[in-house]
């Protein structure tokens, strides 16, 4: 399942992203090598052209409780592309959400940040519900907050 930034760029064509996360349940699906990549870690591979990374998240891997994990497996959509007919599972927008509020580092703040700008702003019980730590409520709840603060200054700015 296509997670992380790529899937919001999916959903948010204007989101910027400069790398491709992969997410599977199972960690022998997690290959030894890739043809064209070089390895970089147990679980992340860079494109020997252009120097994408690839990274392939697990549940072991991650401090993403498993709950959220299953979510975005469970709920992804499959999109066809007509040209080539291949198929690609993109995780929800709420399952993106929940697996950046989650794991919560600076750069998922960032992202989250820029994801409510657009106006999509989960309810809390709805990421409850999919398994983030409740703790990860109270940041979200900061993030509202500093959102309402920026979107203030930025007018005022006559942004």
């Amino acid at each position: 399942v296509v997670i992380g930034g790529l899937s919001l760029a999916f959903y948010f064509p204007r989101y910027p992203t400069d790398d491709i996360d992969l997410y599977t349940d199972q960690d022998h699906e997690i290959p030894d090598n890739l043809e064209g990549f070089k390895k970089i870690s147990n679980h992340a591979f860079e494109d020997l052209k252009s120097g994408i990374l690839v990274d392939l998240a697990v549940p072991s891997y991650s401090t993403v409780p498993g709950a959220v994990f299953s979510f975005a497996l469970e709920t992804a959509i499959s999109h066809v592309d007509p040209i080539t007919l291949s198929c690609v599972k993109v995780a929800t927008p709420l399952a993106v959400f929940a697996l950046k509020l989650s794991r919560a580092r600076i750069g998922d703040q960032a992202q989250l940040m820029w994801i409510m700008r657009t106006g999509f702003k989960p309810q809390e019980q709805d990421l409850l519900d999919v398994g983030v730590p409740e703790n990860k409520i109270e940041l979200y709840r900061f993030l509202q907050a500093e959102l309402v603060i920026e979107l203030a200054e930025e007018k005022a700015m006559g942004w």
